[in-house]
C-alpha cells in the first residue's frame, strides 16, 4: 500500500508546476499522517499536557488519604514521582496541591445571592473588627447587625472566651443558629461550659467556629499555598545559610505555659545557642524596625512552640515564618499533626525527638551542614503564607447560610472542646 501512495505521489509532483510542490507537500504529508493515526504516535503525547506552574484541586476534610498527602508531579513523560529529599524545584513542575484544610489549593465559584441573610456578634473582642465586612466574600448577601439579636437575625457569632453562666443566652428563634467562636486553646478559653457540663450554654450552641479542623467553620491562624520563586530569581540558599551567625531565637510574651515550652527551651539552652525575645527574654529594638521579620538574616532556626498542646493548634507565628524572605526554618512543638497537614522538609517537628537535648543536638549538627540546612530553605521557599479574605469569619459565615441552610446541630460543649482533646508534656525530664 505504501509503494503505491508513493507512485500516486511522484505522479501528482510530476504534473504540477514547482510553485505549488510545497503546499502539496505539507497537504500531502497531513494526509498520511491522518491515513495512519491509528498506528503510529506522530507527536509525542506530552506535548497534549497543560504544564500550569500548579495543578490545583479543592481542599478536602481533614481525612487525608497517603496518596493525596504527597506532592505528586509531572515533570517528565514517566510516571508520577514524588518529591524527594535530594530533588530542587524549578519553574517547570507541574505539582497538585496537598489536600489540607491548611493549604490553599483553589477558589470556588461565586454563589447565589438572591436571599440576603442577617448576621449578628455578641461579647466582640477588643481585636475584632467593630463591624463584620462580607462584601468581598464569595457570597456577599450578608448584612451585619451588630448586637441588634431580633427575630431577623439568621446567625449569631458568639465569642465564647471567658463566658460564664451569668452572661445567659439572650432570647432566640427557632430558625437561629449560635456559632461558638474562639481562637484560644481550651485551657486559655476559661469558658463556664468547659468547668462543667450544668451550664446555660452547653447544648445552647448550634456551629463551631474554631482553629480545629474538624470544626463546622474552620478559621486557622493561617494557611499556605505553593507558589515557587521562578527559577531565575531563585535566592541563592547556600549563601544565606553561610551568611547566619546564631542558631535558634524565640519570641515570647507568656512564660508559663501548660506545654512547659519555657522548661522546654531552658533544657536546649544547655547545648545550643538559643536567643530568647519578648516578655520572657531580652527586650528587642532595632532603630524601629520589625526585629521578627530580621530574624532571618541572623538565625536558622525558629522555635514556634505553642503555649498549649491541644488538637490542630497552631498559632500565627508558625505561618508568619512562610512570609518571603523569611529565610529561616521553623522548629514545631504543638499538639497538631503536622506532618499530616503541611509539607515535609518545610519545618522540624519536636515530637520527633524524645527529649530537648536530643533536638537540639540534632539542631546543632544540622546547622553545621550548610548543604542539608540549604536545602530545607529550598524546600519551605516553594511555599507561601496565604492573606484569604475566604478564611474568615464573616465569609466563612456568609457560606454556611447559603450552602448550608437546613443545618441544625446542637452540641455539649464540654464533651466537643474540652474533653480529651489537650495532653501534658512527655518530653520533659521528670522532677
Amino acid at each position: 500500500m505504501s509503494e503505491g501512495i508513493t507512485i500516486l505521489i511522484k505522479s501528482w509532483y510530476g504534473s504540477l508546476p514547482r510553485k505549488g510542490l510545497v503546499f502539496l507537500g505539507v497537504l500531502t504529508f497531513g494526509a498520511v499522517a491522518f491515513f495512519f493515526s491509528g498506528s503510529i504516535d506522530l507527536i509525542p503525547k506530552a506535548y497534549f499536557r497543560l504544564y500550569d506552574p500548579i495543578a490545583l484541586g479543592n481542599v478536602s476534610d481533614g481525612n487525608v488519604s497517603e496518596k493525596n498527602s504527597k506532592w505528586e508531579t509531572n515533570a517528565t513523560d514517566a510516571d508520577d514521582d514524588h518529591w524527594s529529599d535530594n530533588r530542587t524545584y524549578d519553574s517547570s513542575i507541574n505539582a497538585q496541591c496537598k489536600r489540607s484544610p491548611f493549604m490553599f489549593c483553589s477558589a470556588e465559584q461565586k454563589g447565589d445571592e438572591a436571599h440576603p441573610f442577617h448576621v449578628g456578634l455578641l461579647r466582640r473582642p477588643a481585636w475584632m473588627p467593630e463591624k463584620i465586612d462580607f462584601s468581598r466574600c464569595k457570597y456577599s448577601n450578608c448584612e451585619f447587625h451588630g448586637t441588634n439579636i431580633n427575630e431577623e437575625t439568621d446567625f449569631v457569632v458568639l465569642y465564647v472566651v471567658g463566658i460564664d453562666d451569668s452572661y445567659s443566652p439572650p432570647k432566640r428563634w427557632p430558625h437561629q443558629l449560635y456559632g461558638a467562636f474562639t481562637m484560644e486553646s481550651p485551657p486559655h478559653t476559661r469558658a463556664s461550659f468547659l468547668k462543667h457540663s450544668p451550664s446555660v450554654w452547653n447544648y445552647a450552641i448550634n456551629v463551631t467556629i474554631t482553629y480545629r479542623t474538624d470544626a463546622d467553620i474552620f478559621t486557622p491562624y493561617g494557611r499556605l499555598r505553593f507558589q515557587p520563586t521562578p527559577h531565575k530569581d531563585r535566592p541563592n540558599c547556600y549563601d544565606i545559610a553561610r551568611n547566619k551567625t546564631r542558631t535558634a531565637a524565640w519570641f515570647v510574651s507568656n512564660c508559663r505555659t501548660p506545654s512547659k515550652r519555657d522548661k522546654y527551651v531552658k533544657e536546649m539552652q544547655k547545648y545550643i545557642d538559643v536567643d530568647i525575645f519578648g516578655g520572657c527574654g531580652q527586650p528587642c529594638s532595632r532603630n524601629g524596625t520589625d526585629c521578627f521579620a530580621e530574624l532571618p538574616r541572623e538565625y536558622k532556626f525558629y522555635l514556634s512552640f505553642e503555649n498549649s498542646l491541644c488538637t490542630d493548634y497552631i498559632t500565627e507565628k508558625f505561618f508568619k515564618l512562610f512570609a518571603p524572605s523569611m529565610h529561616i526554618i521553623p522548629v514545631v512543638r504543638g499538639g497538631a499533626k503536622y506532618e499530616k497537614y503541611f509539607p515535609k522538609n518545610t519545618f522540624i517537628n519536636a515530637a520527633n525527638f524524645t527529649s530537648a537535648k536530643e533536638l537540639a543536638l540534632y539542631l546543632k549538627t544540622l546547622a553545621g551542614d550548610l548543604n542539608a540546612y540549604s536545602k530545607l530553605l529550598e524546600h519551605k521557599d516553594m511555599f507561601k503564607t496565604l492573606n484569604d479574605i475566604e478564611n474568615s469569619v464573616g465569609c466563612q459565615v456568609c457560606a454556611l447560610l447559603n450552602t448550608k441552610k437546613d443545618f441544625r446541630k446542637i452540641y455539649d460543649m464540654k464533651a466537643w472542646m474540652g474533653d480529651g482533646h489537650c495532653f501534658e508534656p512527655r518530653d520533659l525530664p521528670s522532677g
